[in-house]
């Protein structure tokens, strides 16, 4: 009675389908030999066998006739799914076993595109002999008509996703139709999103499909507002170290919701609108981002790279030190610049004092010790450190010497007087300016050959190379060339001695001193006579002195002669 009643319900539905416009229900039975374990799918329009035996069914020995079959048609390669035409996804099925010789269980369980799967469960393990089942499944169509009604998300802005969230009842095989009145392409999902690129009002339309059967279209106005913008300006250029300026020049207001990313920057003033001072710890291009959030309407989101440009080094090498007299140094720049980077040396104590390029030249220092350089150069906008080191000016020498003036063929004395504030002076070279060889120890005795006055020089160096030069006059005074005149004289008569000496005119003789070898007094005069008391040959010399104290004597010998005997006889020749 149970199942006579079953029968006529699905009867009674299924022409209740057919009257309201769809096809006929379609009936299958599903008839099976087994003894062993076997489990029957069905899902959709296709059903297939799972067989847990050894054997096929078909094998067992026990069973007549079709041993598997569908409406009386064998279905022989039963590992195949077998398909029930007519049977569409839209179609509700039912089923029943109007046969069970042994345990048998129907499970319906949710699973797959239709959203649910029927599976039979026959146990015929046992030693008792093959049975046979039967089951009927029957498919009626169904049909859902849908309802219309969406939200869209809030506030629908410009460039933002809007949420198009469906809220009414449709089948699991409904297709949606979407159309957002912008032009652009139809969208098939149940519940979209969408994004429209310029303000303005629109119509978003809806229809669903289902089974064949097309609802509406339903038509709602959107009104899409403009969303703030989020640009900015970033101050350049941007140095390690170094401040950044961001300033927001966007449309926002103050009261709206800034998002910033200084990719990884340290932000050192600022909030909200701005505008902000971040610096960089590190070199390399960061990207700021931002967007702003007008009460939910939110800004594209605006990226800027800014290049974070690393600090600049600079560097140079100090020139060895040089000697204060004649110095000129030339510097060259080292580090990291650029062709176009700008320069500032500075030199202290220095003509000139400062320095705008890259290698400046002939940098001469004013006073002695160790004077600071420094170089700063800036790359790209960015100062470099400021390098300093130091050049050292060596104090220079002052040579001097004393000389005693001589005469001819005495030895002139040079005594170095030279000196040096710091160092010591270390080498002497001595020009005597008469063609000999130059002289090279500190003090030193010379000979001059011929009187005259010698530009004698003296170049002094220091351990640090440092020169100094002196040009003194040594004068080497000529002697007198002592020399007389006279005549020889007989007893009783003056010797005249006539002075002949004579001296070059750069000096003038001084003294005369007579000898006259006859033990009598010296006579400084320069011509004297003498009245010698005996009769003889006299060695006579005159000593000569010139004003310097040059001398020259020259001996001669004078002659007194006798007087001449007079004796004679006289005769008397008068007579008397």
């Amino acid at each position: 009675m149970k199942k006579k009643s079953l029968i006529l319900f699905w009867f009674i539905y299924c022409l209740f389908k057919v009257d309201t416009g769809f096809s006929q229900c379609v009936s299958y039975d599903v008839h099976a030999c087994i003894d062993v374990v076997d489990l029957l799918h069905v899902q959709g329009n296709q059903m297939w066998w799972v067989h847990q035996g050894g054997s096929n069914p078909g094998q067992h020995s026990s069973c007549s006739g079709d041993v598997l079959s569908v409406n009386g048609t064998p279905w022989g390669n039963w590992s195949t799914p077998f398909t029930l035409s007519g049977v569409t996804e839209c179609m509700d099925m039912t089923s029943s076993v109007t046969q069970c010789s042994n345990v048998c269980a129907l499970v319906q369980a949710p699973s797959g595109s239709n959203g649910w799967e029927t599976i039979y469960r026959f146990d015929d393990s046992g030693p008792s002999a093959a049975h046979n089942y039967k089951i009927n499944f029957t498919y009626c169509p169904t049909a859902i008509t849908p309802t219309l009604t969406f939200t869209i998300s809030a506030p629908a802005c410009a460039g933002n996703n809007i949420n198009f969230t469906y809220t009414g009842t449709a089948g699991s095989t409904a297709v949606y139709n979407w159309d957002f009145g912008d032009g652009s392409p139809l969208s098939a999902v149940q519940s979209p999103s969408h994004i429209y690129a310029s303000p303005g009002t629109y119509n978003v339309s809806l229809d669903i499909t289902d089974c064949g059967v097309t609802t509406g279209p339903t038509v709602v106005g959107v009104t899409v507002s403009t969303p703030p913008s989020s640009t900015f300006t970033v101050t350049s250029p941007v140095c390690i170290g170094t401040n950044a300026t961001i300033t927001y020049n966007g449309t926002g207001g103050v009261g709206d919701s800034y998002t910033w990313d200084f990719d990884s920057g340290t932000i050192v003033s600022g909030s909200g609108q701005g505008p902000y001072t971040v610096n960089w710890p590190g070199a390399g291009t960061k990207n700021i981002t931002l967007t702003v959030d007008a009460n939910g309407c939110v800004s594209p989101l605006t990226t800027d790279s800014v290049i974070v440009s690393p600090t600049p080094i600079s560097i140079f090498t100090a020139p060895a030190g040089k000697c204060l007299g004649g110095n000129s140094f030339n510097f060259t720049a080292g580090g990291n610049f650029l062709s176009n980077s700008t320069f500032l040396w500075t030199f202290a104590n220095a003509s000139p004092a400062t320095s705008t390029l890259q290698n400046p030249v002939g940098i001469v220092f004013s006073t002695v010790g160790y004077h600071t350089v420094s170089i700063t150069f800036i790359k790209d906008g960015c100062v470099s450190n400021t390098y300093v080191d130091s050049v050292l000016i060596y104090p220079m020498p002052l040579a001097d010497y004393s000389v005693t003036n001589v005469c001819l063929n005495q030895i002139m004395n040079f005594n170095d007087l030279s000196a040096v504030s710091s160092g010591t002076v270390s080498s002497w070279s001595w020009n005597f300016a008469d063609s000999s060889s130059l002289g090279s120890t500190q003090n030193i005795n010379h000979t001059y050959t011929n009187p005259s006055t010698y530009p004698v020089s003296l170049i002094v160096t220091t351990n640090n190379g440092c020169k100094d030069t002196i040009i003194k006059s040594a004068v080497v005074h000529p002697p007198p060339d002592a020399k007389f005149g006279t005549t020889n004289v007989c007893l009783g008569e003056n010797t005249l001695f006539t002075n002949l000496s004579t001296i070059p005119s750069t000096d003038t003789i001084q003294s005369w001193t007579w000898n006259f070898g006859d033990g009598s007094a010296l006579i400084t005069t320069q011509n004297v006579s003498h009245l010698y008391a005996a009769v003889g040959s006299y060695t006579v010399q005159l000593l000569t002195v010139s004003s310097f104290g040059c001398a020259d004597s020259i001996t001669s010998i004078s002659i007194v002669n006798p007087k001449p005997a007079v004796n004679y006889t006289a005769v008397d020749t008068t007579g008397c």
